[in-house]
């Protein structure tokens, strides 16, 4: 995208006219091209309704600060569950929010089995009281 491009050209035109290695800065624009040629768009097209990119670069990096190596795939599993954790509770405050009384996930699963022995319990009468 033409944000990243904003940031690699200056790095080249520094690297080659004012520090003059002219290597390097080819070595960072060809680095910067190789994942823009080889990087399907339909993969990105996937990614979009993901996390921002500031926060995955931080994941990865903290995760091989962290854990070593395998913190590269550590990190941004640990992003992901916390994600996951912090959509899931704004969920909740939502649905809590609509919903003037907030019910206890144990006290409404055991409502809805009462519930259900209630009716199976009244089919069975009305079976029994049906004429054979």
């Amino acid at each position: 995208t033409q944000s990243t491009w904003g940031a690699c050209v200056p790095a080249c035109l520094e690297l080659w006219l004012i520090q003059g290695r002219g290597l390097w800065a080819v070595l960072l624009a060809v680095s910067h091209l190789l994942p823009w040629y080889l990087v399907d768009t339909a993969i990105y097209a996937d990614i979009a309704g993901g996390s921002h990119p500031y926060l995955s670069g931080l994941s990865i990096v903290g995760g091989i600060y962290w854990f070593g190596l395998e913190g590269a795939i550590i990190g941004p599993i640990v992003m992901c569950c916390l994600l996951v954790a912090v959509k899931l509770y704004g969920a909740i405050i939502h649905n809590e929010d609509d919903n003037s009384s907030f019910r206890n996930p144990l006290q409404s699963i055991l409502q809805r089995s009462a519930s259900n022995e209630v009716t199976s319990t009244r089919e069975k009468q009305t079976e029994n009281n049906q004429p054979s």
